[in-house]
């Protein structure tokens, strides 16, 4: 049997919100996707990743589907198959890690209005890793490594730090289990549950710690609200005042059509005691906080 046939249905679709994915574990890809471009991804993957145009046209007009959209959808997988052969792996290819990001809480205490992650829970009820998986991760990205390889965990969320045990436990395990491998930390955090034990321990093991933002102050408040209601960015700029003498914090600011003055911003993060600040777009279609005109970001 050809090997493309042994690793058939590994096209994964899920949703978060009201938006739908597909994670491709043969291109390694994951993107959003509508209704019409799920079905025929589903119809490409049953038929053995082949595209078949008269497969393809029978079973998209079968699901109601005009020719103008067919036709367009053919475009898509016939560009999709392409994509696939020149990223196709085979059982006999190496693929070696070098990192793992592991979700360890898929809840957060913050209630961002465009949130990815459908404000942190990614559309279910709230869940926290356990120990088990956690270390199964390390074991994995272990086995899958090369020998010297330095090895990277990020810990991410949700809120990762309202899991924050079981990533002390996570790099115990990593560093006594496996005494001679070399690994390097980092998290993404909406620091508003820093600690005096977090950041000692961030020290301690050589932490990378980014902490997001939506600009300063009301602007930031207006779309990174706690859950009750009340804003964060107060508790934020404490908790960063308090511990950036001691520990290099980055900042990680989103970009909103509401929040986009790079230079104020800069000056502020700055002066709170960020050592690295970074600047990112808004992944989101609401028309409210989408970016659409360039020349703001340079007001």
């Amino acid at each position: 049997m050809p090997v493309q046939h042994e690793i058939e249905e590994r096209m994964h679709f899920f949703s978060v919100s009201d938006r739908r994915y597909c994670f491709d574990e043969v291109t390694r890809n994951c993107f959003q996707v509508d209704q019409a471009s799920e079905d025929a991804l589903r119809i490409f993957e049953a038929s053995g990743r082949t595209v078949n145009s008269k497969l393809l046209t029978k079973s998209l007009a079968a699901k109601g589907y005009d020719q103008t959209t067919i036709a367009e959808l053919e475009d898509d997988i016939d560009e999709y198959q392409r994509l696939s052969e020149r990223t196709f792996l085979t059982k006999d290819t190496p693929r070696k890690l070098r990192s793992i990001e592991l979700h360890v809480s898929h809840a957060c205490n913050l209630g961002c209005s465009y949130c990815f992650a459908g404000k942190g829970d990614y559309g279910t009820s709230p869940l926290l890793m356990t120990d088990e998986i956690a270390f199964k991760a390390v074991d994995y990205l272990v086995a899958s490594s090369s020998e010297n390889e330095t090895l990277a965990i990020v810990f991410f969320g949700g809120e990762p730090m309202i899991n924050e045990p079981l990533i002390w436990k996570t790099v115990d395990y990593s560093k006594r289990i496996y005494p001679n491998r070399n690994f390097t930390y980092s998290i993404t955090t909406n620091g508003t549950l820093l600690n005096d034990t977090a950041v000692n321990s961030f020290k301690e093991h050589g932490f990378s710690v980014l902490i997001s933002l939506d600009g300063t102050g009301c602007k930031h408040d207006a779309s990174r609200p706690y859950k009750t209601g009340g804003g964060s960015f107060s508790d934020i700029d404490k908790n960063v005042r308090r511990f950036s003498e001691s520990f290099p914090f980055g900042a990680r600011a989103t970009l909103t059509n509401n929040n986009c003055n790079l230079v104020e911003d800069y000056l502020q993060f700055k002066e709170m005691g960020f050592r690295r600040i970074y600047f990112s777009p808004v992944s989101s279609f609401d028309e409210n906080i989408k970016l659409e005109i360039a020349s703001k970001m340079l007001v």
